[in-house]
């Protein structure tokens, strides 16, 4: 039996090839592809984008095709609680059959404003993303089911603070602004 595998639209720091490399240690097959309905809006103090849904709106990204079970299970818990994993139709330049799954935003209007470009909001922060993405995997890979095939690699202390990590230290806090380095570089 073949595994299902998920088609997600990126619009934002996941269509980083260097971000897609860190987090599922490939660059998946992706196609051009645009989403109707919807508006990437800039978040306060922060370099990449929430997607809601707007009427006479359009965001162009990236639809990444073939995701395994692990890739996107890692990609649920990269987004966090602030994003929810929804089903939409994307156009794409060529032709494309099955649903796509999008990340949209479902932490408030609070701090959302004008419209996210990638080159001028995302690109200048994109090689601290990237470290911070590293931190990440570092982290998260351990908690990560084990039937989902991750290598283990934990680490007994967090590497910045050299004291015992804690479910709730590290990366959520720093990717929301709690650690100051993070808040400065606009995670």
């Amino acid at each position: 039996m073949r595994a299902a595998m998920t088609n997600i639209f990126v619009y934002g720091s996941l269509m980083s090839h260097e971000v897609q490399q860190v987090l599922l240690r490939r660059i998946p097959p992706q196609l051009p592809a645009v989403a109707h309905g919807f508006h990437r809006f800039q978040i306060k103090d922060r370099c990449y984008p929430a997607v809601t849904a707007l009427a006479e709106g359009s965001v162009q990204g990236r639809l990444l095709c073939g995701l395994t079970e692990k890739e996107t299970k890692l990609f649920d818990l990269f987004e966090e609680e602030d994003y929810s994993r929804q089903v939409i139709q994307v156009a794409t330049e060529e032709p494309f059959e099955g649903e796509a799954h999008m990340y949209l935003w479902v932490s408030g209007d609070a701090g959302l404003y004008g419209e996210w470009k990638y080159d001028e909001h995302f690109v200048p922060n994109l090689a601290g993303f990237v470290e911070m993405c590293k931190e990440f995997m570092l982290e998260d890979e351990a908690r990560l089911p084990p039937h989902l095939g991750f290598p283990r690699r934990v680490l007994p202390f967090h590497p910045r603070s050299r004291s015992l990590r804690s479910s709730s230290s590290g990366w959520k806090n720093q990717r929301r602004g709690n650690d100051s380095r993070a808040a400065r570089m606009g995670f």
